[in-house]
């Protein structure tokens, strides 16, 4: 698909329901940020969440499971660091010592 700009001519309707409370919150960000519209709002949302546009950036979903992922990495080397650690401390004491 070609770049779309904010000028692209937009033919699919997604409709939800909001509660007055929500739709108000909504307007009011809308306006506080220069968003012509609710609909500009949550195309911007939902892109910026969970599409990769091809923009090299990924999306924010991608990005929160490469975080994930790189956590999960840290975590294991963490664990493996801390029984490093504690097997020479371990070792050395008497067997009626708590550690």
């Amino acid at each position: 698909m070609a770049n779309m700009s904010r000028f692209d001519r937009k033919i699919r309707i997604v409709s939800f329901r909001l509660s007055e409370k929500e739709y108000n919150v909504l307007r009011d960000l809308c306006s506080a940020h220069g968003i012509p519209s609710i609909s500009d709002l949550a195309r911007r949302a939902i892109k910026e969440r969970f599409v990769d546009d091809g923009s090299g950036d990924g999306s924010l979903a991608n990005a929160i499971i490469e975080f994930r992922g790189k956590a999960q990495e840290l975590d294991a080397e963490c664990r493996q660091l801390a029984q490093k650690l504690h097997k020479p401390a371990l070792s050395g004491r008497s067997s009626g010592e708590r550690v």
